[in-house]
């Protein structure tokens, strides 16, 4: 049977939520007291670590922040229940955007796999998003939500997360299982 997905807005989820924040840019003054522009830590600001995915976690229902949801235990879900799939990006790049901000450009995507090794579907997202200063670049999250069709065959099913960071040109996926019971 096929299955129909269903991508939430990342604004509940991700969008606002992955919007963290660099430091600030800093002047100094020359050797006349004029003040000289020094880059801010968001011109093109190389990660400390490689692009990845951190922190998978199934949800009982829609995160309502950073590492802010109830935990699904083994990721056992109903066929009417929705699948939500709480994650963390990091190590992504960002470049300069101007006025002290950075700017990170993701592509998102989800595929979700049946047990028969068949693709259920499949959807994409791009976020772009100006970082402000003030936020904290490690508290960037996102979800997907996946909701089974009605009467979607019970078994393991296979969610392949992937982010393209379209700064830095590189991507990465992680592969996670989780299974509908019968009704």
């Amino acid at each position: 049977m096929s299955m129909d997905l269903e991508r939430r807005e990342f604004v509940a989820a991700g969008a606002t939520a992955l919007g963290g924040a660099l430091a600030g840019c800093s002047g100094d003054d020359d050797e006349n007291g004029n003040e000289e522009e020094t880059p801010t830590e968001a011109d093109n600001e190389q990660p400390d670590e490689p692009l990845g995915i951190d922190h998978i976690r199934f949800a009982a229902e829609e995160p309502s922040d950073y590492r802010e949801y109830e935990a699904v235990e083994n990721a056992t879900y109903t066929a009417d229940e929705v699948v939500w799939i709480y994650y963390e990006p990091v190590g992504f790049a960002v470049e300069d955007a101007g006025d002290g901000e950075g700017r990170i450009d993701l592509s998102l995507e989800l595929t979700v796999t049946e047990r028969s090794g068949t693709d259920s579907a499949s959807f994409d997202e791009e976020i772009e998003r100006e970082i402000l200063p003030e936020a904290d670049r490690d508290d960037q999250w996102l979800v997907w939500s996946y909701q089974p069709a009605t009467g979607a065959d019970p078994g393991e099913y296979t969610a392949e997360l992937t982010i393209v960071d379209q700064v830095a040109d590189e991507e990465v996926s992680e592969t996670v299982t989780f299974t509908i019971e019968g009704t």
